[in-house]
């Protein structure tokens, strides 16, 4: 049984873009086994799985339920704090630095400051206030914080002290109101490098649910069963010897690549690549074995999310794509066969452009009768049309 996929399963029926069910479940995952599980970063540092993400589309395409399923899980497993509505960063501190008691034992629920932070609308689950992006930046490197309390002082509520905090962060937003309330200095500050931006456009599907005799068919209680068992589970990761070949190939090529990115996502993506493989890996298992297809969906999925920051903000973004139009067709007439696939290009030209720049890239050349696309196990074939390849042909002799 695959968790992730049981979970995509249950809301088919849903309008709402795969993408979001699917990090609404790594981010259930994240929340629910963060503070237990780690990975030993070469005696560095301890890594933990706390993942933040964010959900980037406009008014009604459906981030309600993914943030609703999440939510209703994590209160069934009931093993770490939900801070959801309208907050201030203060009363989130607050919250996180209590000892909530267990009704039934007395005992106190949680012993460290463990929380997910999760809302529909990010842009109102935060009140206004300068410094609640920067602290909660800081919070997520969950590794230098669990060694020293964490303190935040104020003028008004005094102190408050965060045993071993370990957050977590699932929202949504439009990308309007999330340039309103990530001003440019949190944008290349840091908050933005750390959250993994799901951008969608379309629906998944048209469904008028016109069947006013349906039951609701989401089983969350069945659901919640396999995240009671992995909450269970604790201590170190281990890389299987083929998951570790391919962890080292892709560090070393994204180390090695120079990309303009102020926001520092691309700095912070070897770190989210491997806290979404341990959550992958614990939809599959509780081993605590990141296996090479935890490692290599988690690659593709990490990299296809790091978007143009202006993009993000609401700014102009890149623009024409002409040169990156140019590059493709170079690609397609240079590769064996004129064909190559969507996660090839990506990978190899990492920080030209993104996953989104590449659809519209592939759908103009489509249009203009220079490529033909198709989907193979999970990703999309290019392949340069016989007509294109002999008119570049000619236009080379010519030259």
């Amino acid at each position: 049984m695959n968790w992730i996929k049981e979970v995509l399963k249950a809301t088919d029926n849903a309008e709402t873009p795969r993408s979001y069910i699917y990090w609404a479940a790594i981010s259930t995952i994240s929340a629910t086994i963060s503070p237990n599980v780690f990975i030993n970063r070469g005696g560095v540092y301890n890594l933990s799985p706390n993942t933040f993400v964010i959900m980037i589309g406009e008014s009604g395409l459906g981030k309600g339920l993914p943030v609703h399923l999440s939510e209703k899980l994590c209160t069934l497993v009931g093993n770490t704090r939900l801070i959801s509505g309208r907050n201030t960063i203060q009363s989130i501190m607050k919250e996180l630095g209590q000892s909530e008691t267990d009704e039934r034992t007395g005992v106190p629920k949680f012993k460290d400051a463990r929380g997910y932070i999760i809302s529909g609308e990010f842009s109102t689950l935060l009140q206004e206030d300068k410094a609640a992006l920067p602290i909660i930046t800081q919070l997520y490197d969950t590794h230098y914080l669990k060694d020293v309390p964490w303190e935040n002082k104020t003028k008004n509520s005094g102190r408050d002290k965060l045993i071993k905090p370990c957050i977590t962060l699932f929202g949504g937003s439009t990308q309007e109101h999330f340039a309103n309330v990530v001003p440019e200095a949190d944008v290349k500050g840091g908050f933005v490098g750390r959250i993994l931006t799901v951008y969608e456009e379309e629906r998944y599907r048209i469904n008028p649910l016109d069947d006013t005799e349906a039951i609701n068919n989401i089983p969350y209680n069945d659901l919640a069963e396999w995240l009671k068992t992995i909450s269970l589970v604790q201590g170190p990761f281990h890389y299987s010897d083929a998951a570790r070949v391919v962890w080292k190939e892709f560090y070393e090529m994204i180390r090695t690549k120079k990309v303009d990115d102020p926001t520092g996502a691309v700095n912070r993506l070897p770190d989210n690549v491997l806290k979404v493989a341990m959550c992958l890996s614990l939809s599959d298992d509780i081993d605590l074995v990141i296996h090479e297809r935890h490692m290599t969906e988690s690659i593709g999925k990490c990299m296809s999310l790091t978007i143009d920051s202006r993009k993000l903000t609401g700014g102009a973004g890149k623009g024409a794509l002409g040169k990156q139009t140019h590059l493709v067709i170079q690609i397609l007439y240079r590769a064996e066969g004129h064909q190559t696939t969507k996660s090839r290009v990506l990978n190899a030209h990492y920080g030209q452009f993104d996953t989104y720049d590449l659809d519209r890239i592939i759908q103009t050349l489509e249009n203009a009768g220079i490529l033909e696309s198709f989907n193979r196990d999970g990703d999309v074939v290019m392949r340069m049309t016989e007509k294109a390849i002999k008119n570049l042909k000619m236009l080379m002799e010519k030259v």
